[in-house]
């Protein structure tokens, strides 16, 4: 929930999953957080680990287009 505020007040509008039980990141092999995954009909266009700024998400969501 806290993140889903988060997102709201900076009025972000992707996708976002949190995984507080970590079942995703022990199936995709995640390692590091934050990781971001950016998708494009199912298809992974983009990874990126460790701190991002909103500008560097934005740039891979634009490229993935």
């Amino acid at each position: 929930e806290r993140v889903a505020q988060f997102m709201q007040a900076k009025e972000y509008r992707f996708e976002n999953i949190n995984d507080p039980s970590s079942d995703i990141m022990r199936e995709w092999k995640i390692s590091v957080t934050p990781t971001i995954y950016i998708l494009r009909n199912g298809e992974v266009t983009s990874i990126t680990t460790g701190i991002t700024t909103p500008i560097g998400i934005l740039a891979r969501i634009c490229l993935a287009r």
